[in-house]
């Protein structure tokens, strides 16, 4: 298979050239968690999956792991666009922005945020679930009645200082839950897509989109 094209390379002291692209900026921001969290030095050149970025970006290459000089610029090949749009947050209105399925698993992996599934349990129960996200539902099955407790069991779910991203089937209920998390005072995403993604022309879900479809950890009960 072809090794993965995008590498991140540190400069001298850490700091940024101002030349270097906003998006690969933020690439390099992302990647310092995983960095960060494994004693490595910002010296040192890696491939994405060496640090399980690789499903981050929504690559599927076999990518390996490498080391350079210190004063290398940061670099990314023009052919994976689909690996930077996948990485950026989209803004939004009433909530802090809309993210792919692909960053919310890397800001979880990297314990950045949590994860809230707003299904009802009825869908996790029947559909699949995220292994360690945190079950609320925004609404209750049957009926779809508000959840009364939602508001609690955020707030005991979510510690200070950490984001939360909304899960829900296709990226609905997500966006109510962002909303009301972010009234609440936190820094609150909506997973674009949903868990299983937009329905095709055949009316099944799970082609088009979503956490399943990108390939991410789930389960089923």
């Amino acid at each position: 298979m072809t090794p993965c094209s995008v590498t991140l390379l540190w400069p001298r002291g850490g700091g940024y050239s101002n030349n270097r692209p906003a998006r690969t900026l933020r690439l390099a921001g992302l990647a310092n968690s995983f960095f960060a969290a494994r004693g490595m030095a910002r010296k040192t050149t890696l491939y994405f999956q060496y640090h399980g970025l690789c499903q981050a970006v929504g690559s599927k290459h076999d990518c390996k792991s490498n080391q350079t000089g210190p004063d290398m610029n940061t670099t990314a090949s023009s052919d994976t666009p689909d690996a930077f749009s996948s990485l950026q947050i989209q803004p939004a209105s009433g909530y802090a922005g809309d993210v792919s399925p692909q960053l919310a698993h890397a800001w979880m992996q990297a314990g950045e945020a949590v994860l809230v599934d707003v299904r009802t349990d009825a869908e996790r129960e029947w559909v699949g679930y995220v292994p360690g996200a945190m079950a609320l539902a925004w609404k209750q099955w049957p009926g779809m009645a508000m959840n009364a407790d939602f508001d609690a069991g955020l707030k005991a779910a979510v510690p200070s200082g950490k984001k939360v991203l909304m899960l829900c089937r296709s990226g609905v209920r997500s966006i109510a839950a962002a909303k009301r998390a972010s009234e609440l005072g936190m820094e609150a995403y909506n997973i674009l897509e949903g868990f299983e993604g937009a329905a095709d022309e055949q009316g099944q879900r799970g082609h088009l989109g979503g956490w399943r479809f990108r390939g991410l950890p789930w389960r089923q009960a």
